[in-house]
């Protein structure tokens, strides 16, 4: 066992400045009310967040894009049904 007595250990611990609070919780609270800490946090969670995008946005962008739809002329005179292929044309 070590000669320090235990609230001198925690005093000197670097876990005595670990905030238990989640991310979620962080996000949930007043940002007036939040520590330096907290607010850093958050800024590291944005910046990871955005990384993300940015990387998923670039992979998005060097994807083939979709080709455009060719429509069929349709008669100026009137447009049935047939003509907008939603019906089967007639059997002779």
């Amino acid at each position: 066992m070590s000669s320090v007595p235990p609230d001198e250990r925690l005093t000197n611990s670097p876990l005595k400045d670990v905030n238990p609070k989640s991310l979620d919780d962080l996000y949930d609270e007043d940002p007036l009310n939040l520590t330096d800490n907290d607010l850093m946090r958050l800024v590291k969670d944005l910046r990871e967040k955005r990384a993300l995008w940015a990387a998923e946005e670039k992979i998005a962008a060097t994807k083939g894009t979709r080709t455009k739809k060719v429509y069929k002329e349709v008669p100026k005179s009137g447009i049935s049904l047939g003509d907008l292929g939603l019906i089967p044309p007639k059997a002779d």
